[in-house]
């Protein structure tokens, strides 16, 4: 089995091309794969697929197995991957994805691609700067999706102790009972905002590009940005724009190959025989 890791501002994923391959059990795989010590070690695994309608279909696995509807940096990065391969020359792509049709745009620059972004449609508010009480705090929540969902957190403080704390609380609450994306946004810049992501079913990520979205649009209606802003995070910057005559909001970010390889099928499996040394583990 063939596959490619990849990286957009820290947010990694292993990539496998299924037009020429099979992945009998791809949510097994995603969790043995996505392992950073027994594993390749990724945010998830991203299948490029063949599609009856799009130039490709995407299918997202987090790493505990369950499938993602959408990923803007997967988006992006798939498609700049799909272009890599040689298998299209176009520069505007259509993938299916679970959330629906999306487009990526690409800006190629002699065989490489210098240029991604993606558009990924309106967002679906569901209730803005909701007043909640999470353990033992008092927060504003504006939950939201992109096809995948976000809730986000406005506010001042992304430190440690309260990312850990609170991440995993609101990703399990239960007003979210699909669970959900957690940012945790501070605009105190309406053009350079700061976020970090707690992501449903892994945990921190680096960056999340619907995330980004979603919290220039949470900063939009709370009237702290103006729905065109860089998003600050731990792995680096992506630009939202929220075009709200046409209610779409299109993403921009980089994606680098870091490295491919090649699997044997026993490793996806599981079944390969997996020996400890005598006495030293309990």
């Amino acid at each position: 089995m063939y596959f490619t890791k990849m990286q957009a501002n820290g947010n990694d994923y292993i990539y496998m091309d299924l037009h020429d391959q099979l992945l009998p059990d791809p949510a097994r795989a995603a969790a043995r794969l996505s392992h950073r010590h027994f594993g390749v070690g990724g945010d998830g695994l991203v299948l490029l697929c063949p599609s009856d309608r799009a130039d490709f279909r995407m299918r997202i696995f987090d790493p505990d197995g369950t499938e993602a509807e959408m990923c803007g940096n997967a988006l992006m990065s798939a498609g700049a991957l799909f272009a890599l391969s040689g298998r299209t020359r176009k520069s505007r792509l259509t993938v299916e994805t679970l959330a629906g049709d999306r487009q990526v745009f690409l800006t190629r620059d002699g065989g490489g691609i210098r240029e991604v972004s993606a558009e990924i449609g309106a967002p679906h508010v569901r209730f803005d700067r909701r007043e909640e009480t999470v353990c033992g705090k008092q927060l504003s929540l504006t939950s939201l999706s992109f096809g995948n969902p976000h809730c986000v957190v406005l506010t001042e403080d992304l430190s440690d102790e309260a990312f850990f704390t609170l991440g995993p609380a609101l990703e399990s609450h239960p007003l979210f009972p699909e669970r959900t994306n957690v940012e945790f946004l501070c605009a105190a810049d309406p053009h350079r905002l700061r976020m970090r992501t707690w992501e449903r079913g892994c945990g921190e990520t680096l960056s999340c590009a619907t995330g980004s979205a979603a919290g220039v649009v949470a900063a939009t209606l709370a009237g702290k940005a103006n729905g065109d802003a860089a998003v600050l995070q731990r792995g680096g910057s992506i630009r939202a724009r929220w075009d709200r005559e046409r209610d779409s909001v299109r993403i921009f970010g980089q994606t680098r190959v870091v490295f491919t390889g090649s699997l044997p099928e026993s490793s996806l499996s599981g079944t390969e025989t997996e020996e400890t040394i005598p006495g030293l583990f309990i």
